[in-house]
Protein backbone atom coordinates (compact mmCIF):
# COMPACT_ATOMS: atom_id res chain seq x y z
CA UNK A 1 0.00 0.00 0.00
CA UNK A 2 1.16 3.47 -1.12
CA UNK A 3 1.33 6.39 1.60
CA UNK A 4 1.41 10.14 0.87
CA UNK A 5 2.00 12.32 3.84
CA UNK A 6 -0.68 14.99 3.07
CA UNK A 7 0.68 17.34 5.80
CA UNK A 8 2.61 20.47 4.62
CA UNK A 9 6.52 20.44 4.99
CA UNK A 10 6.61 22.94 7.65
CA UNK A 11 4.77 20.26 10.18
CA UNK A 12 6.71 17.50 8.77
CA UNK A 13 9.90 19.29 9.45
CA UNK A 14 8.57 20.01 13.26
CA UNK A 15 7.70 16.38 13.55
CA UNK A 16 11.23 15.13 12.71
CA UNK A 17 12.31 17.47 14.76
CA UNK A 18 10.48 16.37 17.99
CA UNK A 19 12.00 12.98 17.48
CA UNK A 20 14.07 11.52 20.41
CA UNK A 21 17.78 9.65 19.74
CA UNK A 22 17.91 6.38 21.17
CA UNK A 23 21.03 7.84 22.68
CA UNK A 24 19.88 9.86 25.30
CA UNK A 25 18.42 6.99 27.12
CA UNK A 26 21.69 5.85 28.04
CA UNK A 27 22.39 9.56 29.01
CA UNK A 28 19.24 9.85 31.37
CA UNK A 29 20.30 6.36 32.58
CA UNK A 30 23.60 7.39 33.54
CA UNK A 31 22.71 11.12 35.35
CA UNK A 32 19.93 8.69 37.71
CA UNK A 33 22.90 6.58 37.99
CA UNK A 34 25.18 9.13 39.05
CA UNK A 35 22.24 10.35 41.47
CA UNK A 36 22.12 7.36 42.91
CA UNK A 37 25.61 7.12 43.61
CA UNK A 38 25.98 10.67 45.18
CA UNK A 39 22.83 9.58 47.71
CA UNK A 40 24.38 6.86 48.72
CA UNK A 41 27.55 8.12 49.25
CA UNK A 42 26.06 10.56 51.23
CA UNK A 43 24.23 8.14 53.43
CA UNK A 44 27.94 6.26 54.09
CA UNK A 45 29.29 9.59 55.14
CA UNK A 46 26.56 10.72 57.10
CA UNK A 47 26.60 7.11 58.86
CA UNK A 48 30.50 7.68 59.00
CA UNK A 49 29.97 11.18 60.76
CA UNK A 50 27.50 9.37 63.04
CA UNK A 51 30.02 6.67 64.63
CA UNK A 52 32.74 9.09 64.67
CA UNK A 53 30.11 11.39 66.78
CA UNK A 54 29.60 8.43 68.72
CA UNK A 55 33.19 7.52 69.32
CA UNK A 56 34.29 11.45 70.38
CA UNK A 57 31.57 10.97 72.84
CA UNK A 58 32.86 7.94 74.31
CA UNK A 59 36.15 9.40 74.25
CA UNK A 60 35.05 12.25 76.33
CA UNK A 61 33.24 10.12 79.10
CA UNK A 62 36.19 8.15 79.48
CA UNK A 63 38.28 10.94 79.79
CA UNK A 64 36.01 12.40 82.29
CA UNK A 65 36.19 8.61 84.29
CA UNK A 66 39.77 8.73 83.92
CA UNK A 67 39.71 12.32 85.01
CA UNK A 68 37.94 11.27 88.09
CA UNK A 69 39.83 7.97 88.75
CA UNK A 70 43.18 10.53 88.74
CA UNK A 71 41.69 12.24 91.45
CA UNK A 72 40.61 9.43 93.55
CA UNK A 73 44.04 8.22 93.66
CA UNK A 74 45.37 11.80 93.92
CA UNK A 75 43.13 11.82 97.22
CA UNK A 76 44.82 8.56 98.22
CA UNK A 77 47.94 9.31 97.91
CA UNK A 78 47.64 12.47 99.86
CA UNK A 79 45.77 10.61 102.82
CA UNK A 80 48.66 7.43 102.33
CA UNK A 81 51.49 10.69 103.07
CA UNK A 82 49.38 11.64 105.78
CA UNK A 83 49.16 8.69 107.24
CA UNK A 84 52.92 8.22 106.68
CA UNK A 85 53.53 11.63 108.45
CA UNK A 86 51.89 10.77 111.33
CA UNK A 87 53.04 7.30 111.66
CA UNK A 88 56.53 9.18 111.92
CA UNK A 89 55.53 11.45 114.20
CA UNK A 90 54.32 8.73 116.47
CA UNK A 91 57.38 6.65 116.24
CA UNK A 92 59.61 9.70 116.75
CA UNK A 93 57.94 9.85 120.14
CA UNK A 94 58.30 6.82 120.82
CA UNK A 95 61.81 6.89 120.51
CA UNK A 96 62.23 10.41 122.12
CA UNK A 97 60.43 8.82 125.15
CA UNK A 98 62.51 5.55 124.97
CA UNK A 99 65.88 7.71 124.78
CA UNK A 100 64.90 10.09 127.14
CA UNK A 101 64.11 7.05 129.67
CA UNK A 102 67.61 5.80 129.06
CA UNK A 103 69.63 9.12 129.43
CA UNK A 104 67.55 9.98 132.81
CA UNK A 105 68.48 6.34 133.89
CA UNK A 106 72.36 7.02 133.16
CA UNK A 107 72.61 9.83 134.51
CA UNK A 108 70.85 8.68 137.80
CA UNK A 109 73.39 6.16 137.90
CA UNK A 110 75.90 9.01 137.71
CA UNK A 111 75.31 11.10 140.24
CA UNK A 112 77.52 9.69 143.34
CA UNK A 113 76.44 10.33 147.04
CA UNK A 114 76.22 13.60 148.73
CA UNK A 115 75.10 14.96 145.49
CA UNK A 116 71.48 15.99 144.46
CA UNK A 117 70.53 17.53 140.41
CA UNK A 118 68.65 20.73 140.67
CA UNK A 119 67.97 21.00 136.35
CA UNK A 120 68.74 19.16 133.22
CA UNK A 121 68.26 21.29 130.05
CA UNK A 122 68.66 20.16 126.16
CA UNK A 123 70.37 22.61 123.98
CA UNK A 124 70.45 22.32 120.51
CA UNK A 125 69.25 19.24 118.34
CA UNK A 126 70.92 16.70 116.99
CA UNK A 127 74.46 16.04 116.21
CA UNK A 128 74.59 19.72 118.42
CA UNK A 129 72.87 18.26 121.32
CA UNK A 130 74.10 19.70 124.76
CA UNK A 131 72.82 18.54 128.75
CA UNK A 132 73.45 21.41 130.79
CA UNK A 133 73.03 19.98 134.49
CA UNK A 134 72.98 22.10 137.47
CA UNK A 135 73.35 20.42 141.07
CA UNK A 136 74.33 21.01 144.29
CA UNK A 137 76.66 18.88 146.81
CA UNK A 138 78.96 19.96 149.53
CA UNK A 139 82.56 19.34 148.20
CA UNK A 140 84.25 19.51 144.43
CA UNK A 141 85.16 15.55 144.53
CA UNK A 142 81.53 14.71 143.88
CA UNK A 143 81.66 16.36 140.64
CA UNK A 144 84.70 15.38 139.39
CA UNK A 145 83.36 11.66 139.88
CA UNK A 146 79.93 13.03 138.65
CA UNK A 147 81.95 13.71 135.44
CA UNK A 148 84.09 10.81 134.97
CA UNK A 149 80.78 8.46 135.38
CA UNK A 150 79.03 10.55 132.65
CA UNK A 151 81.85 10.09 129.86
CA UNK A 152 81.50 6.16 130.60
CA UNK A 153 77.53 6.11 129.55
CA UNK A 154 76.98 5.61 125.73
CA UNK A 155 74.82 9.31 126.35
CA UNK A 156 77.01 11.88 127.07
CA UNK A 157 80.84 12.80 126.06
CA UNK A 158 83.59 15.77 126.83
CA UNK A 159 81.73 16.74 130.36
CA UNK A 160 82.97 19.91 131.20
CA UNK A 161 82.96 21.76 134.09
CA UNK A 162 80.94 25.15 133.51
CA UNK A 163 81.15 26.87 137.24
CA UNK A 164 81.04 26.05 140.82
CA UNK A 165 80.16 28.86 143.53
CA UNK A 166 79.81 28.52 147.73
CA UNK A 167 76.01 29.28 148.57
CA UNK A 168 74.49 28.86 152.25
CA UNK A 169 72.06 26.15 152.85
CA UNK A 170 70.70 25.30 155.96
CA UNK A 171 72.88 22.29 157.29
CA UNK A 172 75.82 24.60 156.28
CA UNK A 173 77.84 25.94 152.91
CA UNK A 174 77.26 23.95 149.70
CA UNK A 175 78.57 24.31 145.78
CA UNK A 176 76.20 25.25 143.19
CA UNK A 177 77.77 23.82 139.99
CA UNK A 178 77.04 23.25 136.61
CA UNK A 179 78.44 20.69 133.78
CA UNK A 180 77.78 20.65 130.40
CA UNK A 181 78.18 17.76 127.83
CA UNK A 182 77.60 16.54 124.07
CA UNK A 183 74.18 14.61 124.29
CA UNK A 184 74.39 11.59 122.00
CA UNK A 185 71.32 10.65 119.88
CA UNK A 186 70.45 7.14 118.62
CA UNK A 187 72.68 7.54 115.53
CA UNK A 188 75.66 9.14 116.86
CA UNK A 189 75.74 5.62 119.08
CA UNK A 190 74.92 3.40 116.28
CA UNK A 191 77.89 4.80 114.65
CA UNK A 192 79.72 4.54 117.67
CA UNK A 193 79.59 1.32 117.63
CA UNK A 194 80.16 0.43 114.28
CA UNK A 195 83.47 1.97 114.73
CA UNK A 196 83.95 -0.01 117.96
CA UNK A 197 82.77 -3.11 116.09
CA UNK A 198 85.69 -2.26 113.31
CA UNK A 199 88.56 -1.40 115.40
CA UNK A 200 87.24 -4.54 117.29
CA UNK A 201 87.28 -6.80 114.21
CA UNK A 202 90.94 -5.14 112.91
CA UNK A 203 92.30 -5.48 116.31
CA UNK A 204 91.62 -9.86 116.14
CA UNK A 205 92.83 -9.49 112.89
CA UNK A 206 96.34 -8.09 113.86
CA UNK A 207 96.57 -10.26 116.96
CA UNK A 208 95.71 -13.26 114.59
CA UNK A 209 98.38 -12.76 112.67
CA UNK A 210 101.05 -12.40 114.65
CA UNK A 211 100.51 -15.38 116.24
CA UNK A 212 100.55 -17.02 112.89
CA UNK A 213 103.93 -15.38 112.35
Amino acid sequence: MIRINLLPEEFQARKRKLRISPHWGFVVAAVVGFLLLLSLLTLWQRSHLNRLEMEIRQTRVEAERQKADLKLVRELTALKEKILQRMQVVEQLNQNRTRWIEILTALSQSVPEDMWLVTFKEKGTGTAAQAQIQGMCFSLKPIALFMDRMEETEWFSRPRFAFARRVAVPDGMAYDFEVVADLFSYEKIFFAHEISAEQKDLKEEKNSRKGKG
